[in-house]
């Protein structure tokens, strides 16, 4: 869905890309690091990054 929305709303190929990849990436991460205390603090701050880059 949301890679129909960014197409739809005239979005670059690599936002649109970043808009599809962006669910499982994050999940990805999620079960990555959930057992790291530090690596749960680093990816904090990676998302916060992430999705000021999704936002362009």
């Amino acid at each position: 869905m949301a890679v129909l929305g960014a197409i739809l709303s005239g979005k670059t190929t690599a936002e649109t890309a970043v808009a599809g990849l962006s669910p499982e990436l994050n999940a990805q991460i999620h079960t990555l690091t959930k057992d790291n205390k530090a690596a749960n603090f680093l990816r904090t701050g990676c998302y916060r990054q992430w999705k000021l880059t999704q936002r362009g």
